[in-house]
């Protein structure tokens, strides 16, 4: 059996466009109201520690990337089901499938620019997302509440992999790079525990650890 060609790439543009537009209605609505909401949420703490100036709206810069990454998919859904109930209200569904346009076909835009949003939303949470929510956490505990940053995992201990056994530290010191409580752990290649090496700190000099 032989697919029946499509009729226009221009009806493919005029598809996605449909989707587009509601789509990013929805991604502003919806940081809009996530950015209010958390502003409210801490509007007790930036007015109290002066956070109402460049330091809050460098904090508001920095929860972006999550925000906008959290909302993607929701914003998604939105954005298909308004744009489809455009069509659908203004006859343009009842005009394709009289060009003999099926459903399946109308769907087809959709679904790819919808592949490249959720390309692009796992892009941005393997890369930017994660720097800029550290940052974020930073300037709002260290640079606004003048919190001292004990650790990068809280309450928990921290542990690293190494190349030949692992390490592990009680707190780590960021603003002067220096790690406590510092214990690495040497094992064989059948997983022996060769040799233990405690320390009460540890500094990073640029290139290694001290």
């Amino acid at each position: 059996m032989k697919l029946r060609p499509r009729l226009s790439p221009v009806i493919d543009r005029f598809l996605a466009a449909q989707f587009l537009g509601p789509f990013m209605v929805c991604v502003a609505a919806f940081t809009a109201a996530y950015l209010l909401g958390d502003m409210f949420d801490r509007f007790g703490d930036l007015l109290r520690y002066g956070g109402l100036g460049l330091l809050g709206l460098a904090y508001v810069a920095l929860k972006l990337p999550l925000i906008v990454s959290q909302v993607l998919p929701v914003a998604c859904l939105a954005g298909v089901l308004l744009g489809f109930a455009i069509l659908n209200r203004s006859g343009e569904v009842l005009a394709c499938q009289q060009l003999g346009i099926s459903r399946f076909e109308m769907a087809l835009p959709v679904l790819f620019v919808a592949l490249a949003i959720s390309m692009v939303d796992f892009a941005l949470s393997e890369t930017i997302v994660p720097q800029a929510t550290r940052e974020a956490k930073y300037l709002y505990d260290v640079q606004l509440k003048k919190r001292k940053l004990e650790g990068v995992f809280a309450d928990k201990r921290i542990w690293v992999r190494l190349t030949h056994g692992f390490a592990a530290a009680d707190t780590y010191d960021q603003k002067r790079r220096i790690l406590h409580g510092v214990t690495v752990y040497h094992v064989t290649e059948d997983f022996d525990v060769k040799n233990i090496i405690r320390a009460k700190s540890a500094a990073w000099n640029g290139t290694r650890w001290i």
